[in-house]
């Protein structure tokens, strides 16, 4: 790796630790957490790294090409979490859900998404949770859209409220989608520096320095509507061909994701990292 290469690395990676740290410190995690977090990532990424191109990985490798001691290795491996999969699967199926309530014909009428009875009746939320989010049961579902804002039990069943789900009510909520969606980001672009350019995947923003306070808000409301129409038209393209093995649990169908976020320099620090 040249000089110049390494130092346009560190000054990237400087610009993404700049906005974690930011949050870090405002929810009081100091650097000692940090760097146990820190040095826990590296090991299993490591192995991750190894297993893939050697199809084994030992302490010692990961030891090699992390700079830890193989005792810190061994020490972080007995701790591994796999909390961030986790909420990524659960919010997925709630996706899942709330796209098959606004898409299939059955869960709707005249177009628009129905009120679903909670009982066992064909066409029903339990019958629409057994079609589109795999083995979750209907209970822990229906509890995951009220927490999250998405549903409300009315007269006759539980009625939709938004389409959209953010999970939002609480720290840890919050939390995750930064775990999910900012390491998917960050792939993507890693990803495309490295691949030849024909598998270079969709990667672009749009930006413009100079905007009124009152164009900044239009902006604002007038990007949320297109966003979320187009997300939703990704949902139900999506939707349509989720493998009827993966809507049961199997795992050998694909993952594949397309986010949208807004940004300005009201919401603290600055677009490009310094």
């Amino acid at each position: 790796m040249s000089d110049g290469t390494r130092n346009a690395i560190y000054k990237a990676t400087q610009a993404v630790l700049r906005g974690l740290v930011r949050l870090l410190l405002r929810h009081g995690i100091d650097y000692s957490a940090f760097s146990t977090l820190a040095r826990q990532v590296f090991a299993d990424t490591a192995y991750e790294k190894l297993e893939q191109e050697n199809g084994k990985a030992t302490a010692s490798a990961v030891s090699a090409l992390t700079g830890l001691s193989r005792k810190e290795i061994k020490r972080l491996r007995e701790t591994e979490s796999n909390v961030l999969a986790a909420a990524a699967q659960g919010r997925n199926r709630a996706v899942r859900v709330l796209a098959g309530w606004t898409t299939d014909p059955q869960f709707m009428s005249d177009g628009r998404p129905r009120v679903l009875s909670l009982d066992a009746t064909s066409g029903g939320f339990q019958s629409l949770v057994e079609s589109h989010s795999g083995d979750v049961t209907p209970i822990a579902m229906l509890a995951l859209l009220e927490q999250a804002g998405c549903v409300a039990r009315v007269e006759g069943g539980v009625q939709l409220m938004r389409n959209a789900f953010l999970p939002m009510s609480t720290p840890a909520e919050r939390f995750n989608i930064l775990g999910t969606d900012a390491s998917e980001l960050v792939a993507s672009i890693d990803h495309n520096i490295h691949c030849a350019e024909s598998e270079r995947v969709f990667q672009r923003k749009v930006s413009v320095q100079g905007l009124s306070a009152k164009d900044l808000e239009d902006f604002k409301q007038y990007s949320n509507e297109r966003s979320q129409a187009l997300l939703e038209e990704y949902d139900k393209w999506l939707s349509e061909r989720v493998l009827p093995s993966e809507k049961s649990g199997d795992k050998n169908g694909h993952y594949a994701a397309v986010a949208i976020y807004f940004y300005s320099d009201k919401q603290g620090g600055t677009g490009d990292g310094q």
